[in-house]
């Protein structure tokens, strides 16, 4: 059986990723200052992300 991702396990009415968001080629902390910007909720499964980039 396939596993998951996470938007499928996100039960809320908006959820979408950094490639459809057009942001795939943004890293660290230039992403999270563009997502702080438009989204309440940033969720990531990446271990390279980590607090200090904040």
């Amino acid at each position: 059986m396939p596993t998951k991702t996470l938007k499928q396990e996100v039960n809320a009415e908006f959820v979408t990723t950094v490639p459809e968001s057009g942001w795939a080629s943004i890293k660290n902390g230039a992403l999270l200052r563009l997502a702080e910007q438009d989204f309440d909720v940033f969720l990531t499964t990446t271990k390279i992300l980590s607090s200090s980039k904040i």
